[in-house]
């Protein structure tokens, strides 16, 4: 999506008929926390009726922040990962799946993922990765970054902080919150990432 200034008070999902439904969150029960950003957090939490567990990320209450581009990161992952136009029906094993959403009384959005265990960059620290295993990783990246270009997609935020890894071993590309959407014929000339990923000259 552009990042045009959002005024103040005014930060809603943009209407999209692709996306589904909100879900009920009372179906979830958290049972632990997995992290605290900056802007959001993410808890484990379990299904009520199935017993699986799931991450659910809530965004901070967005409309307490003065920025324009906090409050636009706080409504762009959602945005992205719930549109059929974009990432909604990717259906690719290496891009993280909106499995549901729902927002809660106070306005703030929360959306239902997957539960992995292990990220990149823990697996990185806990292990010596081998050959084969450093390929299979930038492999299956590379087939997250494709895919994402595919629906004009840029991430704009890859580390290993954002790359789950499955059980079997597998990369997940997750955070969206500062991707963006490039028209074809357009070219783009922000700065955006963690600075401590970002090549030198930016």
């Amino acid at each position: 999506m552009r990042r045009d200034r959002i005024p103040a008070q005014i930060v809603t999902l943009p209407d999209d008929p692709t996306r589904p439904p909100p879900g009920n969150p009372s179906g979830y029960r958290k049972v632990g926390k997995i992290g605290d950003g900056s802007y959001e957090n993410v808890t484990k939490a379990v299904n009520i009726n199935n017993g699986e567990y799931y991450a659910i990320k809530t965004h901070k209450n967005m409309n307490s922040y003065s920025g324009d581009q906090i409050r636009y990161r706080l409504m762009n992952e959602i945005t992205f990962l719930s549109s059929d136009h974009l990432l909604g029906n990717l259906n690719s094993p290496y891009v993280v799946e909106l499995l549901d959403w729902f927002q809660s009384k106070d306005k703030n959005y929360s959306m239902v993922m997957d539960f992995h265990e292990m990220d990149l960059h823990k697996l990185m620290v806990s292990q010596d990765l081998t050959r084969s295993q450093v390929k299979l990783i930038l492999a299956e990246l590379v087939l997250a970054i494709e895919a994402c270009h595919a629906r004009g997609v840029l991430h704009n935020d890859i580390k290993p902080e954002n790359v789950l890894v499955t059980s079997d071993g597998h990369m997940v590309l997750t955070d969206f919150g500062i991707a963006e959407l490039l028209l074809p014929g357009e070219k783009t000339f922000g700065r955006y990432g963690t600075p401590l990923y970002m090549a030198p000259e930016s």
